[in-house]
């Protein structure tokens, strides 16, 4: 009897264990943190769930893709926001709620006065970073030993004058004070020499002093490079040997102390500069274009290719937790692929997921001398912002001489992969700042956009974006022709 009894016990036990099992609903939120303070009218509740689950958040309906994935917009009032998402199937659910905090008040940005200075300080580094003012928009960074007339001081940002018109900012730790005896003496240029190689043309202004100047691109194939602190003592000079580069160097005297050299060059824009001291002779090295091939534009070309993020950087991450790090490197690889067959040398800033420094990216561009840097990602929006209306595709340049770059891969990435085309954007990104390779960043779809994301992390669609990359660099090789 007793064993009887024992058996029916453990029959009623397996019979009811699918219930307890299904009594609970698989529910993940990758985004935003419970707890989490956002400054913000709204947020989105990014996460996943059963695929035929019913799910609910704050009494509002919710489409849950066929993997799981969802997003939703919620509306955030100030103070305590109480968030409760709730997910159906059948007699199972899972319920949660989460707590958001959005401040009562913006906290008062502390502005501090401007100190008045006389002083003359030098650069510490090179490329130091210089900006129109305080955290604002960045100028031509500074190489090591710059002089700089010094008239102002906010918090650990240092006001110098470029010319009696303009100024610019530089940070503390960036510069020296020297003493006061020191001054910026008047640099009088009466040498401009013009020499090339296979590959560059090498501009040289012997300086009696390092001093600060501007290098601007107001079209694809001229570049102005601003001298202030110099005055014109140049009657004649040649360049006969950098002709077929060179189409005309011109020298005005702008400003009372600001001399421009203005460069325009025969091929449809410029390809690349760098600029360094050599002693106190201030150097220009432009990149000549390379001789392209009609049948095979992107033979012998040296492209780098950069997966964004890696590693610890996550980058953004999905509805159902795949990170933005792991398809960059997937359409990294498979462009690579591409590109190779297609005859080009390809560098890689990472093949396999592992953290690497954005400086170190760049580095690895000029190094091994890249004509071309492409720079993959895929995108997010911060609070606020709706993920269903803000998707698509973009792609980003800052220095005018790689705008043909991004409108090309731009035109043909959209209509291969079909989302929506949010343009060319100007953007001061440190993979798209780079002079020495034409440089542009690719975001090719949102992460947070639920039908974007449940294309991107298929091996298919990854490898129409990178046919759609690979078309767009040999659409602009072409067009150099």
């Amino acid at each position: 009897m007793r064993v009887i009894f024992i058996g029916l016990l453990t029959l009623l036990f397996v019979t009811l264990m699918p219930v307890f099992a299904e009594d609970s609903v698989k529910l993940e939120i990758i985004y935003p943190k419970n707890g989490a303070t956002i400054n913000a009218s709204s947020t989105f509740i990014v996460g996943n769930t059963e695929p035929d689950a019913s799910l609910i958040i704050n009494n509002q309906n919710v489409k849950v893709s066929s993997n799981g994935a969802f997003v939703q917009v919620t509306g955030l009032k100030k103070g305590i926001n109480n968030i409760n998402i709730k997910s159906t199937k059948g007699h199972a659910e899972n319920e949660i709620t989460y707590t958001i905090n959005v401040p009562e008040k913006n906290q008062a940005v502390q502005s501090c006065p401007l100190e008045p200075l006389s002083l003359i300080a030098e650069t510490t580094k090179d490329y130091a970073v210089t900006r129109t003012a305080p955290a604002q928009s960045r100028l031509t960074p500074l190489l090591s030993g710059t002089m700089l007339n010094i008239t102002g001081k906010i918090g650990n940002s240092y006001r110098f004058k470029y010319s009696n018109s303009m100024e610019g900012w530089i940070s503390e730790s960036d510069i020296k004070i020297l003493p006061t005896e020191n001054y910026i003496p008047e640099n009088i240029i009466s040498t401009l020499n013009v020499d090339s190689d296979k590959n560059y043309v090498y501009l040289r202004l012997p300086l009696t002093q390092k001093i600060p100047f501007l290098i601007e691109q107001p079209f694809e194939n001229q570049i102005n490079l601003k001298l202030f602190g110099a005055k014109a003592g140049i009657d004649l000079f040649s360049y006969d040997n950098a002709s077929d580069f060179i189409r005309e160097l011109k020298l005005t005297q702008d400003l009372n102390n600001c001399l421009n050299l203005s460069i325009k060059t025969n091929s449809k824009q410029f390809w690349g500069y760098k600029y360094y001291y050599e002693g106190k002779t201030l150097v220009l090295r432009l990149r000549k274009p390379p001789q392209i091939n009609s049948r095979h534009p992107l033979k012998g070309k040296i492209i780098c290719i950069d997966a964004g993020h890696g590693g610890t950087e996550l980058g953004s991450v999905g509805p159902t937790a795949v990170p933005e790090k792991l398809i960059n490197l997937e359409i990294a690889e498979k462009l690579r692929n591409i590109l190779e067959k297609e005859g080009a040398k390809v560098i890689m800033t990472r093949d396999s997921d592992k953290d690497v420094g954005l400086n170190d990216r760049v580095d690895t561009a000029n190094s091994n001398e890249a004509q071309v840097s492409v720079s993959i990602h895929n995108n997010a929006l911060p609070d606020g912002k709706d993920p269903y209306i803000e998707h698509g595709t973009s792609t980003y340049y800052y220095h005018c001489q790689s705008l043909p770059l991004a409108k090309s891969i731009q035109q043909s990435l959209v209509p291969t992969m079909g989302f929506k085309d949010l343009g060319v954007l100007y953007s001061s990104f440190v993979l798209t700042r780079p002079t020495e390779a034409l440089s542009v960043l690719v975001e090719v779809g949102f992460m947070i956009n639920p039908d974007e994301y449940n294309l991107l992390i298929t091996p298919e669609f990854q490898e129409k974006a990178a046919i759609g990359i690979s078309q767009g660099l040999k659409n602009f090789f072409l067009s150099q022709i």
